[in-house]
């Protein structure tokens, strides 16, 4: 099992292309500086008025499988 933590700060223009579905990935910068694209579509469940805020954290299985999305 994997886990990678990062902060998103999107409003909510920036998040329309993805919930469009124009843009599918969401490009994050992990707290340990990795850089990694996730499903946008793990994010909806996220999005409020505002956009997109939080710390969050994915895990997936070792072969990127069965991916999580929780924020912290």
């Amino acid at each position: 099992m994997q886990s990678f933590e990062f902060r998103l700060d999107l409003s909510p223009e920036q998040y329309l292309p993805y919930y469009r579905g124009t843009v599918r990935r969401v490009l994050v910068r992990c707290v340990d500086g990795r850089v990694m694209e996730i499903p946008a579509a793990l994010l909806r469940r996220f999005v409020s008025s505002d956009g997109v805020h939080g710390q969050f954290v994915l895990t997936c299985g070792d072969d990127m499988r069965g991916a999580r999305l929780q924020r912290l």
